[in-house]
């Protein structure tokens, strides 16, 4: 299966952009990622947000990866929790 993931955030976006890059790519060696946008946060105030895309082939069901991905995001991913704050 060939997925289309979206990235983003405006608190740290920097680091945790990188860290889930990161993440991503040891997974996934042939990640291919867009460039960086920063974008104003729109309907609420905060910081800009930075995204990105990325395009990944792998052999997971939609809920399999949708279910890491959403790993990735809270920290539960052994190689970004710690970077967050969290134990995993």
């Amino acid at each position: 299966m060939r997925a289309l993931i979206g990235m983003g955030s405006n608190i740290e976006p920097e680091h945790y952009l990188a860290a889930a890059a990161r993440e991503i790519r040891e997974s996934y060696p042939a990640a291919r990622f867009s460039s960086v946008y920063r974008s104003p946060a729109v309907g609420m105030e905060g910081d800009d947000f930075l995204n990105a895309c990325c395009l990944i082939d792998t052999a997971q069901s939609r809920e399999a990866l949708d279910t890491w991905l959403k790993g990735l995001e809270v920290g539960q991913i052994p190689a970004v929790a710690p970077e967050i704050g969290l134990e995993g």
